[in-house]
């Protein structure tokens, strides 16, 4: 069996470049709390994004007990003026595939409520997380915490691995 390609197209317009908020933008405080370090088995990244540039990461929950992947997503600055978007895209198994989940951050703040793709019984699941720049502010940093939870809701074995840096 052929494995399941993702393509992700973006139009690009001069419009989008030369957009008033290019222009304006400035260093501005966080717009609410940020986030605690993490604990015991949750993977937590910081990175940046640009513009139009999309960050993918493939999260693997290999617990029996597996029963949710979960993602969050925090704007790091410097700015602080960008929506973000985090998704999860369901892999395996078969009842999750092509199923997704999504958050968004608020302007310079963080979701840490995030966001959950979760199977009906326990199993291990694969999923993509994919973060974006929502309102293409311009570079920015954020950080994710990404996570495999039971059906308490306590974090589970899982591996995380980047598959797309821009």
């Amino acid at each position: 069996m052929r494995a399941p390609t993702i393509v992700v197209t973006a139009v690009l317009s001069l419009a989008m470049f030369t957009a008033p908020a290019f222009a304006d933008r400035s260093v501005q405080p966080p717009q609410g709390p940020g986030r605690d370090a993490a604990t015991g088995a949750e993977h937590l990244f910081f990175d940046d994004l640009g513009a139009f540039d999309v960050d993918v990461y493939e999260v693997k929950c290999t617990a029996a007990t597996s029963r949710c992947a979960f993602i969050d997503i925090c704007d790091e600055g410097p700015f602080n003026d960008t929506v973000f978007k985090a998704q999860l895209v369901g892999l395996t198994p078969l009842a999750i595939k092509g199923h997704t989940s999504e958050a968004f951050n608020a302007a310079g703040a963080c979701n840490l409520s995030g966001t959950f793709l979760c199977r009906g019984t326990n199993g291990p699941l694969s999923a993509l997380a994919i973060f974006a720049e929502d309102n293409h502010a311009g570079g920015e940093d954020y950080s994710t915490l990404i996570d495999c939870r039971n059906l308490s809701g306590f974090s589970v074995n899982h591996t995380v691995t980047k598959k797309q840096d821009e």
